[in-house]
């Protein structure tokens, strides 16, 4: 075998090794039974052959409706030490920010973004003073560690990886069974509690192939 064979072999060896690295999880440790599954509530959904029509009109119609007496929430620093557990839940890496979604001991999911993100910063500040004001908001924090039972070193590159290769599921719904990898001084959104209203676009297809609507809506 010539040394030619013996180096191209060694650097393929490196660079796999290197990619399994990269994309596993930094720390063995199994899922705390605490974690669980998310929960997901089913959204309000407007069907018809103007489902999309009424829905777009409900948005325009929306209204603020503030309280008389409008009492500032308070901002809640995060504690100095302390460790946000969470299990990884796989999701389509969608923007150009590093972030992954994680589900919480009560089923509750939430957004964590991670690394040297400027909106990390503006997102905490940005929801808390809406808040203040009395605006419903998402909640943004920022928490010294969060502990991601599941995740890659790189959730958001990784997920970017096995899109690009068309293997989205091989890490599974929630990521390695027996590790975890922290992260530290990430934003940790809670998405703003309210009800998802969409349109049930099946039954418009339905309609249209039906004959019942033109593909205009008329």
């Amino acid at each position: 075998m010539g040394s030619r064979t013996l180096t191209a072999a060694g650097t393929a060896a490196g660079l796999l090794a290197l990619l399994s690295w990269t994309l596993a999880a930094a720390h063995r440790g199994a899922v705390p039974d605490t974690l669980g599954h998310a929960q997901v509530a089913a959204p309000v959904t407007l069907t018809g052959p103007d489902a999309e029509a009424r829905r777009a009109a409900l948005i325009r119609r929306a209204q603020l409706r503030l309280p008389d007496d409008i009492q500032p929430l308070p901002i809640e620093a995060a504690p100095d030490s302390g460790t946000l557990e969470c299990r990884y839940l796989a999701k389509e890496a969608d923007g150009t920010s590093a972030k992954f979604d994680c589900v919480l001991a009560d089923g509750r999911t939430i957004k964590v973004k991670y690394g040297r993100n400027p909106e990390i910063h503006a997102e905490t500040l940005a929801t808390t003073l809406l808040m203040a004001l009395g605006y419903p908001a998402d909640r943004v924090t920022i928490v010294p560690r969060v502990r991601c039972y599941g995740c890659p070193r790189f959730p958001f590159a990784t997920m970017q990886f096995f899109q690009f290769l068309g293997a989205d599921g091989v890490l599974g719904p929630h990521g390695f069974e027996h590790g975890y990898t922290d992260f530290t001084w990430a934003a940790v959104e809670h998405r703003f509690s309210a009800d998802r209203m969409v349109a049930d676009h099946l039954a418009l297809y339905n309609d249209v192939i039906a004959g019942r609507l033109s593909p205009a809506g008329s």
